[in-house]
């Protein structure tokens, strides 16, 4: 399985069609096309959109190994876990 096939599986776990999950990760639906079908190769930065937008893991997004998702909470600096920690008491009071 290429790269591309891997990111076709998260598109399809959130049920996004490819206009869609493109706008959501900065590129147009033509490149993530060809992501997708293995006639482009994605660009670190696309990779790295893809692990802290969706939680996937940059290893297994590129060559398949690891666990395919990761736990983004443990790569948060102490400042981004007090906000984390904020926004989820607000969504409690509302």
């Amino acid at each position: 399985m290429h790269t591309g096939q891997r990111i076709k599986i998260i598109r399809s776990k959130h049920s996004l069609t490819q206009q869609a999950f493109s706008d959501r990760i900065g590129i147009s639906p033509n490149y993530l096309s060809e992501l997708e079908t293995g006639k482009a190769k994605p660009s670190k930065p696309v990779l790295l959109a893809l692990e802290h937008r969706y939680g996937v893991s940059y290893d297994w997004l590129l060559n398949g190994k690891g666990p395919e998702s990761v736990e983004l909470e443990n790569k948060l600096n102490t400042e981004e876990k007090e906000i984390l920690s904020i926004l989820r008491k607000n969504r409690e009071l509302y």
